[in-house]
């Protein structure tokens, strides 16, 4: 696998060249792909500099292992920055080679950024270019927000679960439906697996290529699956029947669908600096592509009469909003934090973050209004997984405790914790009453699908 391939997470913010930002006078966050000690990590890196050198933190996020590690330092000078986790301290010097910045230091401790098109950066200690992208104008008069329908609060309900566990392959990813099974994709082995629905037991494996990673239901008939390294689409039936759909140009990061159409966001030249949308008719095989969005896309998805990007770019984050078809580009959605993750159903887009270790959010949006119109704060776990029906939201924290609210005012109705112990969530699914959640975790390399039966009152099927 290449180093810089797969992000599907909430980590990945804004990416700028690797600079000492020398004589700025405010934060910037830089996210970048690489590796470190031999694995694919995210690396999140805070710059605060007032003066003189720069302080830095940020977190470096294991893509095996999937866990982060926050971490503290200083850039003394450019290209030289020491910093240091709970247990331990490094301190590493850069050189730059064929577009790559690589920081080096004892044996094994390394990091090495791709920064295809860019050069300078750290070496030459210019500030970050940030590519523009287009924004609400600022004399656009802000709208308020009409008066809903009042919704009775419920008591919250605190639950402690037993979860119905389904063994799967290696490092679960994507799941969906095909209307009358399971699938998931099983990234770590290149395959997906079909699943019955009832009892989860393995049904078929079919080859899907390197990487699989998300998976969306297609009018209850087929699924599509995006492949990373790849970079293909494939499809398969509900006789477990299909194959590669389509190529795809650029680097896969998330997937959506309707009853028709498939769009698959991309990021430009593997880096997530700039990103473009392509929609796929799967009855004529044609495409159409947007233009170029802005940095950091994390998810896609399709809600109201429109598309949306979410872009995790720190604590300033914002939606992306396209004509589904043409996928012309409207005013973008400016959001007051770090979310990434999305959902949505016919009346709304739910967008979810938060800040790591302190807090989750979670921020209803109004298609028609495009507008913010609601918004709830969950304590202690940032919100890494999220899914909608028309009357429920479940948001899932990154330690695995489940949240379950209204979908009209983000009221919580249910905290529920599982008796299986933490375990961060690759994926939710909402299907009736019951909501099935993937994590890499299970026996050995393998991972589980965890099904919490009967939670959901009114579910949709």
């Amino acid at each position: 696998m290449k180093i810089n391939q797969i992000c599907l997470l909430p980590l990945c913010v804004a990416l700028f060249t690797l600079s000492s930002s020398i004589g700025l006078s405010k934060e910037e966050t830089h996210t970048y792909k690489g590796s470190w000690r031999g694995k694919p990590v995210m690396v999140s890196i805070i710059w605060k500099n007032f003066g003189g050198n720069d302080d830095i933190e940020g977190t470096i996020y294991d893509r095996v292992s999937r866990k982060a590690h926050p971490f503290t330092g200083i850039n003394l000078r450019p290209g030289y920055i020491e910093f240091g986790f709970a247990d331990d301290n490094y301190k590493l010097s850069s050189t730059e080679k064929n577009g790559q910045i690589i920081w080096k230091g004892g044996p094994g401790d390394s990091l090495t950024f791709s920064r295809k098109g860019a050069k300078g950066g750290v070496t030459t200690g210019q500030p970050p270019v940030n590519m523009p992208r287009p924004v609400t104008p600022p004399n656009m008069p802000r709208p308020v927000p009409p008066k809903e329908p009042p919704y009775l609060p419920r008591p919250v309900q605190e639950l402690t679960m037993e979860p119905i566990v389904w063994p799967v392959g290696k490092w679960p990813e994507g799941i969906a439906t095909d209307g009358r099974n399971f699938w998931v994709a099983e990234s770590g082995q290149r395959t997906l697996a079909q699943l019955d629905l009832d009892n989860g037991s393995v049904l078929k494996r079919v080859n899907s290529g390197r990487l699989p990673v998300g998976l969306v239901n297609f009018r209850n008939e087929s699924i599509f699956s995006v492949v990373a390294t790849d970079q293909k689409l494939i499809r398969y039936n509900q006789a477990g029947n299909g194959g590669t759909f389509s190529s795809i140009p650029e680097y896969p990061n998330d997937i959506t669908s309707d009853d028709n159409a498939v769009w698959v966001v991309m990021w430009i030249n593997d880096t997530d600096s700039a990103a473009q949308v392509i929609r796929y008719d799967p009855d004529s095989g044609a495409t159409t592509k947007s233009g170029i969005l802005g940095s950091s896309a994390a998810d896609v998805i399709r809600a109201g009469k429109w598309l949306w990007v979410s872009h995790a770019s720190g604590k300033e984050s914002s939606l992306d909003v396209l004509e589904p078809n043409g996928l012309q580009q409207l005013p973008s959605v400016p959001l007051n934090g770090h979310f990434s993750a999305l959902a949505g159903n016919e009346h709304s887009v739910y967008v979810a973050g938060g800040e790591w270790d302190v807090r989750g959010e979670i921020v209803r949006v109004d298609p028609g209004q495009m507008q913010e119109v609601a918004r709830q704060q969950l304590p202690g776990e940032f919100i890494y997984r999220v899914t909608a029906d028309s009357d429920h939201v479940v948001a899932v924290g990154y330690h695995g405790t489940i949240w379950v609210m209204s979908a009209h005012d983000l009221s919580i109705e249910k905290v529920i914790r599982l008796t299986w112990g933490q375990y961060t969530p690759a994926s939710v699914m909402l299907l009736g009453e019951s909501i099935f959640i993937t994590t890499h975790l299970g026996n050995g390399e393998n991972g589980s699908v965890l099904k919490i039966p009967e939670v959901i009152e009114g579910g949709h099927p």
